[in-house]
């Protein structure tokens, strides 16, 4: 777990680092009108990536379950059933592009000089999005392996390409196609190049034809079909902002909201890298039969998630304006508003991302996908709203509203009932701790620094490190409980000799034992 949460972590980095330095060279060299067009074309044709999304993490769990097994006609079983029907989704997602590079130009508000530009980009785009499908499923089978450390080494790679060919089409002086061009290049390159690897860290999986079963298929598709539903309800949230505001106010705008979210999805990942090696851990477990485990683990990362997310979230709200403002400059610190916004949903969101996994492992994600689909139905809709009223704020309050009432009633309550957990056990172990700490370092750095943007590196670099001090003293004294410290004094046996209070342990403080799950457990046995 560690060293696949580590490699995450550097993949995170790495990756982000790229894309956090590229976006705005590609701003000031396309423009706002051509980088709003690739963002609304990329988010248009991002919504057919969830034609295979639920069969990536369903491969997951059931990779993750047979990993106890020496049975290799079923790994392979699994794993070519999974290919052929990505392999079919794929083809179908191309044929279906050419379709819609006719309709999508006219649909948003474009002059007719820029429709032939933006059916190409769909073109372009969604090549690429269907010719990357058996890619991603390759990544999938990897993780279900527990070797995130390869799958982040391939992402690095491609990720690494795809800004190298950009940088030097840009500098060129090509404009918008190229970029896309570059992106098609990037995914064509790895296809082969994920296989490889499989075949080299697994040479007895293999594809055949005769492997791929339509009882297999059905039971893949059924299992998977509400995992699309969920993504379908992630797309709808995540990805309709930029349809919105092409279509009800002006493309032009949607580069200003774009740079907001895209801040606040840079560090969303943080959080997933986390959480992404516990659906095939946590599907072995519940092979096992292993329920109290599940419980202890769900409990013991939500809160983990909690912290890095409260922490991730005060830091953006604090620092957004100088952030904005020295990223992309001047002319996009009205942005704020929009950062804070989208923060505070996401906050919301990743603190419990551990329930997704973690209901997809025990097969109880239904209610999941149905909620997460109507959410996103509740957000495209507001935001409609809204937008005629408010403007792009309207649009991101459209985003955060649904999200935090699902978040913070819903979701709770469905996955404590699966896990056979109260509210009380699961708000006191998980998120009680994360939320002081939360109140706690807001208020300090609020009273100290302010929100004000000074425009200054050096004024961000002295703030942050300071902040991020503190902010680790109080995370590892408040965040976590005696048995999180205990932990990490065992992986980490040098901690002692940077924080001083780390060999004593708090008072009055109970370690996470769940005992009362020890003891439901003894009572059914």
């Amino acid at each position: 777990m560690f060293r696949n949460i580590f490699s995450n972590w550097v993949g995170l980095l790495t990756i982000g680092l790229m894309s956090f330095l590229i976006t705005p060279f590609m701003i000031h060299r396309l423009g706002d009108f051509q980088f709003g067009m690739y963002t609304l074309a990329f988010s248009a044709v991002g919504y057919f990536d969830i034609l295979t999304q639920g069969i990536r993490s369903t491969l997951q769990r059931f990779v993750g379950r047979l990993s106890d097994t020496q049975d290799r006609e079923a790994f392979s079983s699994v794993f070519s059933t999974a290919l052929a029907v990505t392999l079919v989704a794929g083809a179908f997602a191309i044929i279906l592009f050419f379709g819609l590079s006719r309709v999508l130009p006219s649909f948003f508000k474009l002059g007719s000089a820029q429709q032939h530009l933006f059916a190409r980009l769909v073109i372009l785009l969604g090549l690429n999005v269907g010719l990357g499908f058996p890619s991603g499923l390759f990544g999938s089978y990897l993780c279900g392996l527990h070797r995130f450390d390869l799958y982040n080494i391939l992402s690095i790679i491609r990720q690494g390409m795809r800004v190298i060919l950009i940088v030097v089409v840009l500098l060129r002086g090509q404009g918008v196609l190229a970029v896309a061009e570059c992106v098609l290049v990037s995914t064509l390159i790895c296809v082969p190049l994920n296989w490889w690897m499989i075949r080299r860290i697994d040479s007895e999986v293999k594809f055949a034809i005769r492997l791929v079963k339509l009882r297999m298929a059905s039971e893949l598709l059924s299992f998977s079909f509400w995992t699309f539903l969920n993504n379908g309800g992630q797309l709808l949230r995540d990805s309709t902002d930029s349809i919105v505001i092409g279509r009800v106010l002006n493309a032009a705008l949607i580069t200003p909201f774009a740079v907001a979210s895209r801040l606040v999805a840079y560090f969303r990942p943080v959080i997933t890298s986390i959480v992404s090696p516990l659906l095939p851990r946590m599907s072995q477990l519940d092979g096992q039969g292993r329920d109290e485990e599940i419980r202890r683990l769900f409990l013991r990362v939500t809160r983990v998630c909690a912290l890095a997310s409260l922490a991730i979230g005060s830091m953006l709200v604090l620092h957004g304006r100088t952030l904005l403002l020295l990223w992309v400059g001047p002319r996009y610190v009205s942005s704020y508003p929009i950062l804070v916004l989208l923060s505070v949903g996401s906050v919301a969101s990743s603190a419990q991302f551990v329930t997704l996994h973690t209901l997809i492992a025990k097969g109880r994600h239904r209610a999941y996908g149905l909620w997460t689909m109507g959410e996103g139905a509740a957000n495209l809709v507001l935001s409609i709203i809204w937008a005629h009223r408010y403007g792009i704020v309207g649009v991101a309050l459209g985003t955060a509203v649904p999200l935090l009432l699902v978040k913070l009633t819903l979701q709770p309550w469905y996955v404590t009932r699966v896990l056979n957990l109260s509210l009380a056990e699961y708000f006191g172990k998980a998120l009680a701790r994360p939320l002081a700490f939360c109140g706690l370092f807001v208020g300090l750095c609020s009273v100290i620094n302010g929100f004000q943007a000074d425009g200054s590196v050096w004024h961000l670099l002295g703030a942050a490190s300071w902040q991020c001090l503190v902010l680790l003293l109080l995370a590892y004294g408040v965040g976590l409980n005696t048995s999180d410290r205990r932990m990490l004094r065992l992986r980490f046996p040098g901690l002692a000799r940077f924080i001083p209070f780390s060999r004593v342990g708090s008072a009055g403080i109970q370690p996470d034992t769940d005992s009362t799950s020890q003891t439901r457990d003894s009572s059914r046995k």
